[in-house]
């Protein structure tokens, strides 16, 4: 026996319901609007965005509980990764929300810099123990690039804000 969508009592369709949220999020000024209607509907899915598309094929997949709700945040320009809960940073998925930045490409640069530096270090002085702090760490972010590209570093990072502190 297959599940059926009934529209009366299962609200919108999820190919419609993608196809409203995107030009909500264009209309609010998203520039990536049809990627975050995506990935909204896959993280409140639990799945891929590349299976949400096949269900969007297929049909008969009602959009799911939240959605049109988490589109209205994205709209008023809650970042993404503050309503899915995770950024992708130089391979690492950090927690992120209310009370964080989202990394950004210039955070890249600030890591790079650090790892250059670290490198330099190392070859002046390969005897010696190497210490990075990261002030007002936020995510993390930088924290756990370093120590994931710079495994020989000792890296702390300090954070005050209680609410960056939970993520």
């Amino acid at each position: 026996m297959t599940a059926t969508h009934d529209p009366a009592t299962d609200g919108p369709e999820l190919r419609a319901a993608l196809r409203a949220a995107t030009m909500t999020l264009a209309e609010a000024g998203v520039a990536s609007a049809p990627v975050d209607a995506l990935l909204l509907a896959a993280h409140l899915l639990r799945l891929d965005p590349s299976e949400v598309r096949r269900l969007m094929v297929l049909g008969g997949t009602p959009a799911p509980p939240g959605y049109a709700a988490l589109v209205t945040e994205r709209a008023r320009r809650i970042p993404l990764q503050h309503l899915t809960g995770v950024a992708h940073f130089r391979g690492l998925t950090l927690r992120v929300g209310k009370g964080v930045f989202v990394p950004r490409p210039e955070t890249e640069l600030a890591v790079d810099h650090v790892l250059r530096a670290l490198e330099r270090a190392r070859g002046e002085t390969p005897q010696r123990e190497l210490h990075v702090v990261d002030l007002g760490t936020g995510s993390g972010a930088i924290a756990f690039a370093v120590k994931a590209e710079a495994a020989y570093a000792q890296v702390t990072g300090v954070e005050v804000s209680p609410e960056a502190v939970g993520w």
